[in-house]
């Protein structure tokens, strides 16, 4: 749960499953609704959650839609999410090991969701590419909701801790040794200025509706951006 909401104070098991799933929850409402404010999208009836973890944001989004998708790169993620969400008949989870959506089909979902995933992909053209397939797979009248930081301070780009655990597995330390006694992690983070994720909606056939931004304590500035095709 930690690798999914990286709140410092809830690391290494701190968090419960309902107060997990709570922030999903608030999240979620507060999307809803400012997509009623924007009066999109036309209909409630699909949505998909990318990067879905164990379910987090899907559980969530399936009390306001008729069927809820979540898919995940991770097996691990996916199998807990089914296990944890085994109550709500209207959601499915899957695994998507690919760097497309083509297995989701096309112009499916009336809501793409994604939080806190795409500023950990491998690179910038990959998740230049999946905001592409975000508007792929949109319904007439749909949107897409995603989540990418447009500003981090150079003292984060170059991701010390990152490359601080890269080196301790070359020189074989153990994922353990350098999660729990050193406090290291492997995750990456990127950033892509505003205006080229507007080149890249624009770029797959769609619009950017509204931009809400949000700048942490330590000056990341963090940008939710509603598109529709």
């Amino acid at each position: 749960m930690w690798a999914i909401a990286s709140s410092a104070s809830h690391r290494y098991g701190g968090w419960k499953l309902e107060e997990f799933f709570e922030t999903g929850r608030a999240e979620v409402d507060a999307t809803i609704a400012r997509l009623r404010e924007l009066a999109v999208p036309a209909h409630f009836a699909t949505v998909l959650d990318f990067g879905c973890g164990v379910g987090r944001a899907t559980r969530a989004l399936a009390a306001h839609f008729e069927a809820a998708t979540g898919v995940d790169i991770s097996e691990t993620m996916v199998a807990r999410a089914r296990d944890l969400n085994a109550d709500l008949p209207n959601v499915t989870f899957q695994v998507n090991a690919r760097d497309d959506l083509g297995a989701l089909g096309d112009r499916r979902f009336d809501l793409v969701y994604t939080r806190i995933v795409l500023q950990h992909v491998a690179s910038r053209e990959l998740a230049r590419s999946y905001v592409e397939e975000f508007m792929r797979v949109l319904e007439p009248g749909g949107v897409a909701v995603f989540g990418l930081p447009v500003h981090i301070p150079r003292r984060y780009r170059l991701m010390p801790v990152r490359r601080l655990y890269l080196l301790g597995r070359a020189v074989g330390l153990s994922p353990e040794v350098l999660y729990r006694r050193l406090r290291l992690h492997p995750m990456r983070m990127q950033w892509v200025p505003e205006a080229e994720v507007v080149r890249w909606v624009r770029d797959g056939s769609g619009r950017v509706l509204h931009v809400d931004r949000d700048t942490s304590a330590d000056g990341v500035v963090q940008a939710t951006f509603f598109a529709t095709r």
